[in-house]
């Protein structure tokens, strides 16, 4: 066995980038659930994290459609209405020659079409 791995290298230092994006992970998400409290994030996110801070509901349950509320619903939607525009914008820079993220999809393009190929 190398010495690396028995010295905690390759493992310890994936085990310090996991616990480093988990640390990061944990600090986005208290800034996000700050700014909803703050009503930073509209009303509908405001009402939704009070539920959340009280334990009535999740966000995942917010997200996944499991929550019906009003403020739920106007959540979602709001968030299949970004997925839209974002949708449309990656698109658009798909057919511009001169964007750098199209380059980049059509470099996806054409290898999830090697991929499909191999199949």
């Amino acid at each position: 066995m190398s010495t690396a791995l028995c010295k905690g290298g390759v493992n310890g230092q994936t085990g310090r980038a996991a616990a480093r994006r988990i640390k990061e992970n944990a600090r986005i998400s208290s800034q996000l659930e700050n700014r909803r409290r703050k009503g930073e994030s509209g009303k509908a996110w405001q009402i939704l994290q009070q539920r959340i801070d009280k334990r009535q509901t999740t966000e995942n349950d917010t997200i996944s459609g499991i929550d019906k509320s009003p403020e739920a619903r106007e959540v979602r939607a709001g968030m299949v209405k970004t997925m839209r525009k974002l949708k449309q914008a990656a698109e658009e820079a798909r057919h511009d020659d001169n964007s750098e993220l199209g380059a980049e999809l059509r470099k996806m393009d054409e290898l999830n079409e090697r991929i499909n190929e191999d199949r």
